[in-house]
């Protein structure tokens, strides 16, 4: 089992789901299924929908992407040297269990 960090600014993950979410002065705002995101393209999709957010501020995107990069480590498992790469089955459970 790999750890990685619990939260990162307003981001937490929710082991469960497994999901993140974004929570402000105790009021989640966004959710995000980290089951959904088993590609490179996956994880863009959330980046761009949560900076393009009216409340998205540079201290949110960031910490969306502190967290993208401490549970998926994505140079490595989603894009290395520019190939596009698919998960596989039970990537998650061994990162956020």
């Amino acid at each position: 089992m790999i750890t990685v960090n619990r939260s990162w600014g307003l981001w937490k993950l929710d082991e469960d789901g497994p999901s993140l979410y974004l929570n402000h002065r105790g009021v989640e705002l966004y959710r995000i299924d980290l089951n959904r995101i088993r590609n490179s393209a996956d994880m863009l999709d959330w980046i761009f929908q949560v900076s393009n957010k009216t409340w998205a501020t540079a201290r949110v995107v960031s910490g969306l992407l502190d967290a993208f990069e401490d549970i998926f480590s994505p140079q490595a498992n989603l894009c290395p040297s520019g190939k596009d790469k698919t998960l596989p089955a039970g990537f998650l459970r061994k990162v956020v269990n």
